[in-house]
């Protein structure tokens, strides 16, 4: 784990390299296969990096920073698994509880102070600096700030087997992006890639040719290809319009004030000839934006 903290950004880098999680279950099946008690899934590597962008542009003086960006890349090596239903259901649910604890509302801190400071740095039912084409009070900083996920899997050879069948589950490279600041006219939007998606399911043909000894000793299968589905590079792209024109141009005109020294978010400034080639029609999650060390020629 790396950390470099600095006065307009932080930087935060975790390498785990293989990552392995074993799973076992209960399920009563013959004795012959008794070896599908135990699964595994295996990532060759994984690292997670992540980017935010401070700025005190335009805020009283004795104010934090704030934050006005946070990004996050998350890449994966090649993953391999092979697991049953009963397995695989139970890893779905311990997931799902995780997720339930970490965003439930009951578990969160109560807030030491009711005051909550808005975007420009004092009590946000006080200031008289917004824009008034928004309703109620100011908006907050982590309300406007711009926020960006990438995820990046090389690869991934699933099994999913239980008694008399297995199911393989084979994509190659797999690309997912999140922001929500996705063009000039819709905030929220998901960027997908699939390339090379396989699938196919199996069945067992038990062949015991010798007669006098135990079928568990004697036992040679053949897998039957029962049917198979094979699709080509798949992408998506999906983006969810604002429920109203002024949050965009609110949090746009937000992230200009605070970006306009650094210009670290390269999707902002189209007029820009230097970055213009690499942001024009680029959002963030699609490489419009300054991530980490940046680029060999400085960008």
């Amino acid at each position: 784990f790396e950390m470099k903290k600095g006065y307009k950004e932080t930087m935060l880098q975790l390498v785990l390299s293989p990552v392995n999680l074993f799973l076992n279950d209960n399920y009563q099946r013959p004795p012959v296969d008794e070896v599908l008690r135990e699964g595994h899934i295996s990532l060759s590597g994984l690292q997670l990096r992540a980017h935010a962008m401070f700025s005190a542009e335009g805020l009283p003086l004795g104010s934090d920073l704030l934050e006005y960006a946070w990004l996050i890349d998350v890449q994966a090596g090649s993953l391999t698994a092979k697991v049953t239903v009963p397995q695989l259901t139970c890893l779905l649910e311990w997931g799902q509880t995780f997720v339930f604890h970490v965003m439930c509302r009951e578990f969160e801190l109560e807030r030491p102070k009711s005051v909550i400071i808005c975007q420009h740095g004092i009590d946000r039912r006080i200031c008289e600096s917004k824009m008034t084409c928004i309703s109620g009070p100011c908006p907050t900083s982590d309300e406007l700030k711009y926020t960006m996920t990438r995820i990046a899997v090389d690869g991934a050879d699933m099994y999913i087997v239980e008694h008399g069948c297995a199911t393989n589950i084979k994509m190659g490279a797999v690309r997912i992006a999140n922001c929500n600041l996705h063009n000039q006219s819709i905030r929220e939007g998901i960027s997908a890639a699939i390339q090379d998606l396989q699938l196919r399911q199996y069945i067992e043909q038990v062949n015991n040719c010798r007669v006098g000894l135990q079928p568990a000793v004697l036992r040679r299968a053949y897998w039957l290809e029962a049917g198979s589905v094979t699709l080509g590079l798949i992408t998506a792209d999906i983006a969810l319009a604002a429920d109203h024109h002024s949050k965009h141009e609110v949090q746009r005109h937000f992230l200009e004030t605070h970006d306009t020294r650094t210009k670290r978010l390269w999707f902002l400034w189209s007029d820009d000839n230097t970055k213009n080639k690499r942001s024009k029609n680029k959002c963030g999650c699609l490489g419009g934006c300054r991530f980490f060390g940046g680029t060999v020629s400085g960008l």
